[in-house]
Formats: structure tokens, C-alpha cells, sequence
């Protein structure tokens, strides 16, 4: 919606995405496509940067925990809407969030 284009362009020509197809912000086949290899990529990095939270100080993995929950939500909200972000925001709830929240206080270590 205000101009910029997110998704890395290494991404666009194996799913022969073009920059129009993402300006049309219609959700075509090969976009959604795109968007489901991104997810599954992203997804690894959070289970990768999970170890972290073993290497941090308490109060440091509460933000760690945070981060990749909440990172987790939204990759969650992105699938359930089929992988179509250009006709609606994925969006995490305040009920999620609280429940987030509450799940990593009360399982801090």
C-alpha cells in the first residue's frame, strides 16, 4: 500500500513471480506459492534462533521467547488465510498475544 515490495526478488523467479504480479496485489497461484517457500524458510530461522534462549540470561529469553512466538503466530495466521496477504493483513489477536504472554511467564526457567 505504500509502495515498497518486502519479498526478496531471489524468491520471484523460482516461482515466476514479476514485480507487477506483487503491485496487482492479487493473490495469484505463483504468489502464494512464493509466500508458502518464504513461511517454511522463515520458520527454520525461528527453530534455528530458538537456541538462543538457552544462551541468554532469564530475562533476555523472555524476549527471545517472545520474538519467535509471536513470529510463529503470524507465519500461523499467514497459513490459515492460504497464504494470501495482499487482500487482508494476517493478524495476530489480543487473545493471542495474551495468551503468548502468558504461556512464556509462566514457563520461564
Amino acid at each position: 500500500a505504500i509502495g515498497r515490495i518486502y519479498a526478496p526478488i531471489e524468491l520471484w523467479g523460482e516461482h515466476e513471480v514479476t514485480e507487477q504480479m506483487i503491485l496487482d496485489r492479487q493473490p495469484t497461484s505463483q504468489l502464494q506459492s512464493m509466500l508458502k517457500g518464504w513461511v517454511a524458510e522463515t520458520r527454520k530461522y525461528f527453530v534455528r534462533g530458538s537456541d538462543l534462549i538457552g544462551m541468554t540470561p532469564r530475562w533476555l529469553s523472555t524476549d527471545v521467547k517472545l520474538f519467535i512466538g509471536g513470529g510463529e503466530s503470524i507465519l500461523k495466521a499467514i497459513e490459515q488465510q492460504s497464504y494470501d496477504v495482499w487482500t487482508r493483513r494476517p493478524i495476530v489477536s489480543k487473545f493471542q498475544k495474551a495468551w503468548l504472554l502468558m504461556r512464556v511467564l509462566l514457563l520461564r526457567k
